[in-house]
C-alpha cells in the first residue's frame, strides 16, 4: 500500500516513544518520503525544520488558525499510517478521514481494541523498532524528500501569517 500511495501521511503516537523507536521512525519516514503528524503526547519526534515535519494536531487546530487546516492536511491523503497510535491521545478518525478513497493502516505492538469505534483497512501487530526497520528496508530508492512538500510549506506559511504557533513545537 505504501508504494502506490500518492499522498501518504503518518500519524505517530506515544507508543513510538515508549518503545524507543523514534530513530527508526525518522529513518522510515525519510526513506519513504512520508510526512509526519504527531499527537500532542508524541510531539518532538522530528525537528521543527525537518522537511517532513507537519507537527502536532488536535481538534482545536482549525479554530486556532482561523482556517480549515485539517482539510488542507488530510483532504487528499490517500494513505493514513497510524504508527504506535493510541486512540486515547485525542486525535480521532474524523480529523483525518476527509477523503473517501483514503486507506488507513494501523501498526503497533497491540491489536486494534477500538474496532467498534474505528476499523482500519489493515491492522498489523508487532514491535515498533523491528517493524519500522523492516519497512525502511523495503523503501524504493529515490523517494526520499529533501524539501517540504507543497502542502507542508503552505501550512507553515499560513501559520507564520496567523501569528499562532500551535503546529511547530
Amino acid at each position: 500500500r505504501i508504494k502506490g500511495a500518492k499522498k501518504p501521511i503518518a500519524l505517530a503516537g506515544n507508543v513510538v516513544i515508549r518503545e524507543g523507536a523514534v530513530a527508526e521512525l525518522r529513518q522510515f519516514l525519510e526513506a519513504w518520503g512520508i510526512p509526519l503528524i504527531t499527537t500532542l503526547a508524541s510531539k518532538g519526534m522530528l525537528r521543527e525544520d525537518h522537511p517532513l515535519h507537519i507537527g502536532a494536531v488536535n481538534k482545536y487546530l482549525d479554530g486556532i488558525l482561523h482556517d480549515r487546516i485539517l482539510d488542507s492536511v488530510f483532504g487528499d491523503c490517500d494513505l493514513m499510517l497510524l504508527l504506535g497510535f493510541d486512540y486515547g491521545e485525542d486525535v480521532k478518525p474524523p480529523m483525518w478521514t476527509r477523503n473517501p478513497a483514503q486507506q488507513t493502516v494501523m501498526y503497533g505492538p497491540h491489536p486494534n481494541l477500538i474496532e467498534k469505534v474505528f476499523k482500519p483497512a489493515r491492522v498489523a501487530v508487532g514491535g515498533m523498532k523491528k517493524g519500522l526497520a523492516t519497512l525502511t528496508s523495503l523503501a524504493p530508492k529515490g523517494r526520499a524528500v529533501s524539501a517540504p512538500p507543497d502542502f507542508i510549506q503552505a501550512l507553515r506559511d499560513k501559520k507564520a501569517r496567523s501569528g499562532a504557533n500551535p503546529i511547530q513545537e
